[in-house]
């Protein structure tokens, strides 16, 4: 993670926003703040900040005027956080070094600051560079993601392996065994469809899995899949589907909307599943609030 950072600095390639991404918030807070050291080093050295000019001593001291952190406020990180630091990069910079905004726990943004966030990195103000940390990744808006330079920890590509692993052996053990799952190209067709019906039948017959939360994630990570192929296109990393089903997909629907949709009205199934939410409820409100959703597009 530290030796890309320096390579970016040194090859002059600085990103206007970096996403990093790691299973240790304590050590992910101190890369960015030695990546901002060295953004905002006045005599930086090969592969570090001099730690003596002025502007590494205002920001060791905390006192660098065109520094800013948002950090969650309970278990969020509210619009007016994301609304403040808007309006502040509006106005003039109070020197000549770069602003830089680090946001702890990215993957805490509520939708509306999560939004907000997405229309600055969209026309992002020059010489300023945004840091998002988080722990979890796959919590995190696909669009914003597709806006920043993402850089892993080493630790975390293993964990990610190991529960890729774990995930994709219930995929394909469901899809060879014949189970109920409901795969996404025909949740896709459900809900374009709007069959209200049909999905009330399937929460019916979905509601007694054991492992219901995992098909919640599946489902997720299949819609993130191609909605991610949708903005980047070939070259990205696939999570769950093939780049066969993913075109597959978007032959039924090619709209970025549908998808971001989908993904978040999931995650707030996974959080009323954790709350012992009735599950046949639960994926009632899912599917009913994705075609109320599609209706009205």
């Amino acid at each position: 993670m530290v030796n890309l950072l320096q390579e970016h600095f040194l090859a002059e390639r600085i990103a206007h926003a970096y996403l990093f991404v790691g299973i240790n918030a304590q050590e992910l807070d101190e890369i960015a703040m030695s990546f901002a050291r060295l953004l905002c080093c006045i005599n930086p050295q090969t592969e570090d900040a001099c730690g003596i000019c002025l502007h590494c001593l205002q920001l060791e001291h905390g006192n660098y005027p065109d520094f800013y952190m948002i950090e969650p406020e309970g278990k969020n990180i509210r619009l007016d956080s994301v609304q403040e630091i808007r309006v502040r990069l509006g106005l003039q910079r109070f020197g000549s070094g770069k602003r830089i905004i680090i946001i702890k726990d990215a993957h805490l943004l509520r939708e509306e600051a999560a939004n907000c966030l997405l229309t600055v990195l969209e026309e992002p103000p020059e010489d300023t560079i945004w840091l998002l940390l988080t722990t979890n990744l796959y919590s995190i808006l696909p669009t914003i993601i597709s806006r920043c330079q993402l850089i892993y920890s080493n630790n975390w590509q293993k964990q990610d392996n190991e529960q890729k692993i774990g995930l994709l052996e219930v995929w394909q053990e469901r899809k060879n065994s014949g189970e109920d799952i409901l795969l996404p190209q025909e949740l896709s067709e459900l809900l374009l469809n709007k069959s209200l019906y049909i999905a009330l039948t399937w929460s019916e017959r979905l509601e007694k899995l054991k492992d219901l939360h995992k098909l919640l994630e599946l489902w997720q990570l299949a819609f993130r899949d191609t909605l991610m192929y949708s903005l980047q296109g070939i070259g990205i990393g696939l999570f769950i589907l093939s780049e066969e089903e993913v075109k597959a997909m978007l032959l039924l629907c090619n709209e970025e909307k549908f998808y971001l949709n989908f993904i978040e009205l999931t995650q707030k199934s996974s959080r009323h599943y954790y709350q012992n939410i009735n599950p046949k409820l639960m994926l009632d409100g899912l599917f009913i609030q994705a075609m109320e959703w599609n209706e009205n597009k």
